[in-house]
């Protein structure tokens, strides 16, 4: 799961996960075990994501996993039990309550590492329930305020691909209607795009503008890196192990 979300901060390219990144032999020669990476998806879907995966922490189901100033991306996962399973537990374990679970994940990632984290019992019948519920988000936040502060891990955002931009809190593809967009429990978004008249001479001009977004040449954003691995799944470094 880590490595899956680690292809997010890597501008959609996946890295197969390696323990070893490279042996000294005692000559002085070197040999390298670096992974070879695979495009997964584009930067641009990539880049989608994590703006999305971003509001989980800031504003969605996983705050507890935020930690202030920082920037991370990621998923809260629950696993449940079936209608008759779940009586069975309720009967077996003495718990009664609203919601219980066998499994509870959160994975998530920045510009230097990726994390997946399970809570849950080896018996499943064991459930997870109240405050259970919110201790991989906790660890992850723990772990991450502590990889933040001796690494500097989280402090940089995700490198921007060509061929999207930002209006508001949303992301478009260049050329697509900001005219539309979704209204949710994290905000809303103007119905037209921030890239007003200024940029053109003529009205209608203006209103191509206003509805569909820059083209690729006005948009002030930069490439992502699709050759080299920003993200590991192995280490909080961000240095293949």
């Amino acid at each position: 799961m880590a490595a899956a979300y680690a292809a997010f901060a890597n501008g959609g390219t996946y890295y197969k996960p390696s323990y070893i990144k490279s042996i000294k032999f005692e000559d002085g020669s070197t040999k390298s075990f670096d992974s070879k990476g695979v495009e997964a998806m584009s930067p641009q879907t990539a880049y989608m994501m994590s703006s999305m995966l971003k509001q989980v922490l800031t504003g969605g189901t996983a705050t507890e996993a935020y930690v202030p100033g920082t920037i991370n991306a990621g998923k809260t996962g629950t696993s449940n039990y079936g209608d008759d399973e779940y009586y069975k537990v309720q009967k077996e374990s003495g718990v009664y309550a609203e919601l219980m679970v066998p499994d509870e994940t959160f994975v998530g990632y920045n510009t230097k590492y990726a994390m997946a984290i399970w809570t849950g019992y080896k018996n499943r019948k064991t459930p997870l329930y109240g405050s259970d519920l919110d201790i991989a988000k906790q660890i992850y936040g723990v772990t991450s305020s502590y990889l933040n502060q001796m690494y500097g891990a989280g402090s940089e955002d995700f490198d921007m691909p060509s061929g999207v931009y930002n209006n508001g809190s949303y992301v478009f593809l260049t050329g697509s209607s900001t005219s539309n967009v979704y209204t949710g429990s994290l905000g809303t978004s103007s119905s037209s795009s921030s890239w007003d008249s200024s940029q053109s001479s003529d009205s209608s001009s203006s209103q191509d503008s206003q509805q569909y977004g820059p083209d690729a040449s006005t948009n002030p954003s930069t490439s992502a890196s699709n050759g080299s691995e920003h993200s590991n799944s192995n280490t909080s470094t961000g240095e293949e192990q």
